[in-house]
């Protein structure tokens, strides 16, 4: 079979992709993978499923009528993953939307994907092992449509439901012709890849047969699947270019509404943000106090280049560290020579005992600033009031704006011969802190504990990290 030419048609304008967000937490990872690997000018909007504007975008929310008529200002979209069900429509919004337009070209992932099989005749079932969360597994595709060319891949997967058509009622003699056919239940699905858990065997992409929808279960933008899964990515999107021409579908420019590009908002889409965060109380609350301490710190690196081999463990141990100090180290396991500088770096974070601490209870109105006690003085610590939302109940983002904040007043522009980490924040953040962003009011403020929800040390003055050689530098 002959491979397509995999270059994207050349983009006489800017192209434009409008995603469609489950309130997921990779979202803007699949964005900025479908900025890398696209390879052409492009930009992607964001707008939650339930049809409310993202964050950069200070704009109206959108009726379902306006979703519809503003498809036509797109050249795909993609519906992205999340954390509910395809056979709740609270969960996949305006996914159902689209499976119900003929000619614009969608991209479904996971969720996405799920909506799309159920919409057109299949089922959804619990996987019988269990789910499948971060854990990767081959994905044998067709060697068809958007698969074309395409050898099978390790990719990462992160669901407990599964799409179902039928593929266990096959027997494993007419498994290889069945694999490729249109399913009785969903006539109009044309499997594209699978993969197996033991004997179950689980759908991982399908296109519809006639309409330029197609669906992928698994992760193309997660670290650990590999980069053949871009080359999908790739193909999806030519296709859907291809299908726009051949189906005399143009993109609409202007209208009633600004195309907003929500990793990369235009200028006055984020000074009408910002304005909209500048009636928050947390902004003067952090003009004073320990939120105004160490602004603009100085910065000084020095590098001691050691043999090959030395790991983070021999750096502790040179550095006098035991189990009476504490100390937070991050050992990067990763040897790859490409991808994020900061994955191949391994952190070790000294004076923990000192740090001050951003903390943060689902349910309370502030976050706290501490700086515990040493022996040379008492515990300081500051309240940050939370922002109100156009509901008039607190922002459940306003811990992450806060922390955004306190870190933009303290970068260092990078410069080539410096280390890719220079301090910022370590720590943890609980499920129920997810939670409650995607979902507020879901989790109580009385579970029992005052445990916080988000605890994060900043280190800003002595940090270590190790490449092939290791590196110590100052703050201060």
């Amino acid at each position: 079979m002959a491979v397509p030419d995999k270059t994207l048609p050349a983009a006489t304008r800017p192209r434009r992709i409008l995603f469609l967000d489950a309130y997921d937490s990779f979202t803007n990872n699949i964005v900025a993978l479908l900025k890398d690997v696209l390879g052409c000018q492009l930009t992607v909007q964001v707008l939650h499923m339930d049809l409310k504007t993202f964050d950069s975008d200070p704009s109206p929310d959108w009726t379902p009528d306006e979703f519809v008529d503003r498809l036509a200002a797109f050249d795909a979209v993609v519906c992205g993953p999340g954390p509910g069900s395809p056979l709740r429509d609270a969960d996949v919004g305006a996914f159902k939307l689209l499976w119900q337009q003929d000619a614009v070209p969608v991209l479904g992932i996971c969720l996405g994907f799920q909506s799309l099989v159920v919409h057109f005749g299949g089922s959804i079932r619990r996987l019988r092992r269990g789910g499948l969360h971060g854990l990767v597994r081959v994905v044998e595709p067709m060697d068809s449509d958007v698969f074309c060319g395409v050898p099978a891949f390790g990719a990462t997967l992160y669901h407990s439901l599964c799409a179902d058509i039928g593929q266990d009622d096959v027997s494993d003699a007419d498994w290889p012709v069945a694999r490729r056919k249109r399913p009785a239940c969903a006539p109009e699905l044309v499997p594209l890849a699978w993969t197996r858990e033991g004997d179950e065997r689980i759908l991982m992409a399908v296109r519809h047969a006639s309409r330029p929808f197609w669906g992928i279960q698994y992760h193309p933008e997660s670290v650990r699947t590999d980069f053949a899964a871009h080359e999908v990515v790739s193909n999806w999107f030519r296709a859907a270019l291809e299908s726009n021409e051949r189906m005399g579908r143009r993109r609409v420019d202007g209208g009633s509404f600004a195309c907003v590009d929500s990793l990369h908002p235009s200028a006055w889409a984020l000074n009408a943000a910002q304005l909209r965060l500048g009636a928050c109380p947390w902004r003067s609350d952090m003009q004073s106090g320990l939120a105004a301490e160490g602004i603009r710190p100085r910065y000084s690196c020095r590098r001691v280049p050691v043999p090959l081999g030395v790991n983070a463990a021999d750096v502790a141990e040179l550095l006098g560290l035991d189990a009476s100090t504490e100390a937070i180290i991050l050992d990067s396991s990763s040897s790859i020579g490409r991808g994020d500088k900061l994955a191949r770096n391994s952190i070790i974070a000294l004076g923990v005992e000192e740090a001050l601490r951003l903390e943060y209870h689902v349910g309370n109105d502030y976050v706290s600033l501490r700086v515990p006690a040493t022996r040379d003085g008492q515990e300081r610590s500051q309240r940050i009031r939370l922002g109100i939302g156009p509901d008039g109940k607190t922002d459940p983002s306003s811990p992450w704006h806060i922390m955004s904040e306190f870190w933009r007043r303290r970068w260092i522009p990078d410069e080539s011969d410096q280390p890719v980490f220079k301090g910022g924040f370590l720590g943890f953040v609980t499920y129920e802190m997810g939670l409650s962003t995607l979902s507020p009011g879901l989790v109580a403020r009385d579970r029992g504990h005052r445990r916080p929800d988000v605890c994060m040390a900043l280190f800003l003055q002595r940090k270590t990290t190790t490449t092939a050689g290791w590196r110590m530098w100052r703050r201060g």
